[in-house]
């Protein structure tokens, strides 16, 4: 899937101040109504887990929106990834894949 160059996304670690919490962002030039689907995959020592959300928002243009607010443990040598997807009328509009921050 292509990504929408109308639209930006990225991750930011969250002002609370709590250890590995972080917000995913989007910002369109036009104003829209969004679904997204957001997934954290984590794997150590032999297991994994996953944890997903999702939801609407309404985008104002050029307005960075948050998403959601999740806090991501990592263990040292696992791998932990998020993923974000993002849907506009039930149509895919963008895919992005964040390492998850340490």
């Amino acid at each position: 899937m292509v990504g929408d160059a109308d639209i930006q996304v990225w991750l930011d670690q969250a002002a609370s101040g709590r250890p590995g919490a972080v917000v995913p962002y989007v910002q369109s030039s036009q104003a829209r109504t969004l679904q997204y689907r957001l997934r954290v995959v984590q794997s150590a020592g032999g297991g994994s887990s996953q944890i997903s959300q999702g939801g609407r928002v309404q985008v104002a243009a050029r307005q960075p929106t948050p998403l959601a607010s999740i806090v991501v443990g990592t263990t040292p040598g696992g791998r932990c990834r998020i993923e974000l997807i993002l849907l506009e009328d039930g149509r895919a509009l963008r895919s992005d894949s964040f390492a998850c921050p340490r």
